[in-house]
Parts: structure tokens; C-alpha cells; sequence
């Protein structure tokens, strides 16, 4: 079965107009908004495009939570797990593999050699990025909704121009893909 990209529609797209290259070489291609991302492999809806800047992670909660896209009011941030299950070409970090970071394993001990990814610029996405070549966005780090256990200042993010998964402080600004439970 292979993903597919449906259109919901919202009229939104004045507000992603704009296409961006970042420095990681990735398109921050704008499409049309309103748009989800549905993988039917894992049931998951995603924001198609995400939201276009870097939040830090509390704003990323919220904004999510507060989302409105394609009739949908039910968008959240996603787990690690859920994040991981939208890496594609890096099996290592995608589910299943040997990255021990799970939505049950969230301590910094889970952080294995596994989870180092698999090279700048090697998926199959557009320009290199570790997600599926029909989804768009700037290929950087997103946020997981998954704070490292034991601590309040960090959370668990996918750097999708390396297909790696790794842990940050929330304060600093990374982007953001929100997620549902598919129709």
C-alpha cells in the first residue's frame, strides 16, 4: 500500500505561499494548504506542509492543539514513536529498528548507536530527506511531543535531513508537523 497525499481543503494557501531553501538542502516548498498527508501503514494523518517556522516546544504543543486543518480540530503533536513511524530510507530509526528511543523508552539510556541516523542528504524524500518523496517541508528537526524521562528542559526530535533521532532543549526553536488519528 503506498501513501497518498488527499486534499481536505481549507483555502490556506496564501499563508504557505512562500518556498524556502534551507542550508541543509532541503525544499521548505510550500503546497497547497489544507492538504494532509494520510500513511496508511501506520492509520496517521499528517500536516501537509508543516507549519512553516521553527517554534520552541511548548508553542509547538499549543499550536498544535490548537490546529484547525482540512475540518479536522483534533491535531496534536506526535509521539517519538509516531515521528519515527514518518522516517523513511534510514532503517536504523524507523520503527522497528535498532534506535531504542520508543514511546516506552524515553530516558536518555535509550539513545543507542542506532539512533545516529544515516548520513546527511540519503532518503528518498525531495533533496535527500528521510520522509516519504510525496511530503514536502524544510528538512530539519521536529519536534516529538515525548519528553525525555526524568526531565522537564528536553524532548525527542527526528533530524530528517539525517535520519536520526536525538534529544533537545525545549527552548530552542524547531519545526513542527502535527499529526491524527487517520479518518
Amino acid at each position: 500500500m503506498h501513501a497518498t497525499k488527499q486534499r481536505w481543503g481549507l483555502g490556506l494557501a496564501a499563508a504557505f505561499a512562500a518556498v524556502a531553501t534551507t542550508w541543509w538542502g532541503c525544499d521548505a516548498a510550500a503546497d497547497d494548504a489544507g492538504d494532509v498527508w494520510s500513511d496508511p501503514s501506520s492509520g496517521l494523518m499528517w500536516q501537509e506542509p508543516p507549519a512553516a517556522e521553527e517554534m520552541a516546544w511548548d508553542r509547538a504543543v499549543q499550536y498544535c492543539d490548537n490546529l484547525v486543518l482540512g475540518g479536522f480540530d483534533d491535531w496534536r503533536l506526535p509521539t517519538i514513536g509516531e515521528l519515527r513511524s514518518f522516517i523513511r530510507g534510514c532503517p536504523d530509526t524507523m520503527t522497528g529498528g535498532l534506535c531504542g528511543v520508543t514511546d516506552r523508552c524515553l530516558n536518555g539510556g535509550c539513545r543507542t548507536f542506532g539512533c545516529d541516523g544515516c548520513g546527511l542528504g540519503g532518503g528518498p524524500g525531495s533533496r535527500g530527506c528521510y520522509w516519504d518523496p510525496l511530503v514536502t517541508g524544510v528538512c530539519h528537526f521536529y519536534w516529538s511531543s515525548s519528553s525525555v524521562s526524568g526531565s522537564s528542559s528536553y524532548a525527542w526530535f527526528v533530524a530528517f535531513n539525517l535520519g536520526n533521532v536525538h534529544a533537545g532543549d525545549k527552548v530552542y526553536g524547531t519545526y513542527v508537523r502535527c499529526i491524527r488519528r487517520g479518518p
